[in-house]
């Protein structure tokens, strides 16, 4: 691909965490420059200004249909989503998607056939920690035996509601149901899900679920919500997640019949911690921790990426199935 189409677009500021995250990664290098911005709201335009020099505009259309954009990030709700990914593919761009990237799975399935029929690339956001160094480092731990069998992976995530903007205390589209299928639970626990899928290498075959309203009681999803994921081999993994604390505080063990390795930002930092029997080791993963930097290298020089739109639809799958089982009450099979 040549050097005038390896640049990127975003569209939609909606979930504005993400959209950050790629300008800051994507601003200090130039090959692969963010090209242009669009958001429906301009003062939303306005506040990056300090974070990108390029593009920005309330239309849509200029951003999927720029020539010199080969990848869109579309940062929408997730009712939105799904039309400006499928225009995005239709214009010849390869897409990364906001989480969730759609409502139900026949709008996903839509997004899925346009990329094939275009051949083009789609991913959604929560898989992107398969791109970081760390966790790549993790997964060849675990892959290389030293810490024996993977018996579980447990992640908790909690935090306080999510803000429709940096420094506002609404929370916007993130608690309209008409925006996204889920609250506190999905919110987090999809990336538990991808991760999971990822480090058994297997897909999920059945799922029990909690969801529950714990401290805001007006809500109109839940604050708190635990999952248990079964695998084919018998490993589980255990996804607590909630929007009920104060502080954000969050960890993920990978235990093995020998060992584990614990990621955990408050504790150790952001590199993994072996422990085994006879050691204690933190693990400095050499590679790239920029997502967005390693999406590009993937997609415009290496042609390969970790994720793509396979893993979007099991992680929506087993994240619905998820609140079926909370609804239900009962175990729901994949």
């Amino acid at each position: 691909m040549s050097e005038t189409t390896c640049g990127v677009g975003i569209v939609g500021m909606d979930h504005w965490y993400i959209a950050f995250m790629a300008l800051e990664e994507l601003g200090p290098q130039t090959k692969y420059p963010v090209v242009a911005v669009a958001d429906h709201e301009s003062w939303r335009l306005d506040a990056i200004c300090d974070k990108c020099s390029c593009l920005r505009t309330t239309e849509f259309d200029r951003v999927l249909e720029h020539p010199n954009i080969g990848l869109i990030v579309s940062m929408v709700n997730s009712a939105e989503n799904p039309d400006i990914c499928r225009k995005a593919l239709a214009n010849g761009k390869h897409v990364l998607s906001v989480k969730p990237p759609a409502m139900n799975p026949d709008d996903l399935d839509r997004i899925i056939y346009a990329a094939n029929e275009q051949g083009r690339w789609f991913g959604s956001f929560e898989s992107y920690r398969r791109l970081l160094g760390r966790y790549i480092r993790a997964r060849e731990i675990l892959l290389s035996g030293r810490i024996g069998s993977l018996v579980t992976y447990h992640q908790t995530t909690h935090a306080g509601l999510p803000q429709s903007w940096s420094g506002k205390q609404d929370s916007g589209w993130w608690l309209d149901p008409e925006k996204v299928c889920g609250g506190a639970w999905i919110d987090h626990g999809i990336y538990g899900t991808d991760m999971a899928r990822w480090l058994f290498g297997e897909q999920v075959s059945s799922i029990s679920a909690t969801m529950t309203v714990r401290r805001f009681k007006d809500l109109p999803f839940e604050d708190y919500g635990v999952a248990i994921l079964e695998f084919p081999c018998g490993g589980t993994a255990v996804l607590e997640d909630s929007w009920v604390a104060v502080d954000f505080a969050g960890s993920e063990w990978i235990i093995g019949t020998h060992g584990s390795i614990r990621i955990d930002g408050q504790a150790f930092g952001n590199n993994p911690v072996v422990i085994t029997f006879s050691e204690k080791e933190e693990i400095v993963a050499q590679d790239e921790e920029k997502s967005f930097v390693n999406l590009c290298k993937g997609l415009f020089e290496e042609n390969s990426l970790p994720f793509g739109p396979e893993d979007s639809r099991e992680n929506l799958a087993v994240c619905l199935a998820a609140y079926r089982s909370a609804e239900e009450r009962v175990a729901v099979g994949l």
